[in-house]
Formats: C-alpha cells, sequence, structure tokens
C-alpha cells in the first residue's frame, strides 16, 4: 500500500479531485488478495498528473488515449 501512500500525498498537494476505480477497488471491497494495478479517475488534467507523477517518482509515462485524457504510468 505504500504506492496508493505516495498517489494520495501527490494528489493531496495537487488538490487534485480523484476517485479509486476498477478492480483495486472491488478486490478491496470483496477482501481478496489486490490488484496489482491501481485505476484513479481524475477530475481535470489527469495527462498532465500522470506525468508529473511519473517524473516524480522515476517511472515511465505511457499517453494512452490523448482525445480522452487517459495515460497510464508503469
Amino acid at each position: 500500500m505504500e504506492l496508493l501512500t505516495n498517489i494520495l500525498a501527490f494528489l493531496r498537494e495537487r488538490n487534485a479531485e480523484a476517485y479509486l476505480v476498477g478492480g483495486f477497488v472491488r478486490d478491496q471491497l470483496l477482501a481478496r488478495a489486490p490488484a496489482r494495478d491501481i485505476d484513479i479517475a481524475i477530475s481535470g488534467e489527469a495527462v498532465a498528473l500522470a506525468r508529473a507523477f511519473a517524473n516524480a517518482h522515476g517511472a515511465a509515462f505511457y499517453l494512452m488515449d490523448a482525445e480522452h485524457g487517459v495515460a497510464r504510468v508503469l
């Protein structure tokens, strides 16, 4: 959960409105082993935030859909 803590701290610092979604939430609700990925819906400049997070943490960034503001940080 250290990754989630880092993500939340990063988003708080930028006053970003964000929501956990997808398999991570499902697995938490069903008390399953956590999914290996964390999906986050962000209001506003999601791509810019994803790129900034990747840069701040030395992670890879991948723009998946510029038109819909979808990106992935690995």
